[in-house]
């Protein structure tokens, strides 16, 4: 079975992460900031998936969820999108939010909805994410 568990730049499987985030096209370029937790699905010590998420306030980014091409289609990125939710749940967060290029469908069906950047929270506008990495197309 695949558990899923908090990694930080100091654990053996957080270079495959960035591995995995750069492979399939992510930004990395502020991964390592305190306010972004990465979070791993390893099946027998080895990673299979992984998922961000960066908490400012009441509210919250879920970011940078992969899957390892030979996991894609078996439900991990649901499994690891439930796993951010849950998590933004117990910590307090009351919205969680998303920028993506071509996983929209994905996170629709995982329950989020499509908005306006112009809608987010002023707090996520500041974030590197939405300030200057992504584009507005995201």
């Amino acid at each position: 079975m695949t558990g899923i568990r908090p990694i930080g730049p100091r654990s053996s499987h957080f270079d495959d992460a960035i591995a995995l985030l750069r492979q399939c096209g992510l930004l990395i370029e502020d991964i390592r900031r305190p306010e972004v937790e990465l979070f791993a699905a390893l099946r027998h010590g080895r990673l299979r998936g992984v998922i961000g998420f960066e908490r400012h306030g009441a509210v919250a980014l879920l970011r940078s969820l992969a899957v390892r091409p030979d996991f894609r289609g078996t439900g991990l990125g649901a499994k690891l999108t439930g796993y951010v939710v849950d998590h933004a749940r117990s910590t307090g967060c009351q919205r969680l939010f998303l920028l993506t290029y071509h996983a929209a469908e994905f996170f629709e069906c995982q329950g989020f909805r499509r908005l306006d950047r112009a809608q987010m929270p002023a707090s996520l506008s500041q974030t590197p994410q939405l300030a200057s990495l992504c584009t507005d197309k995201a």
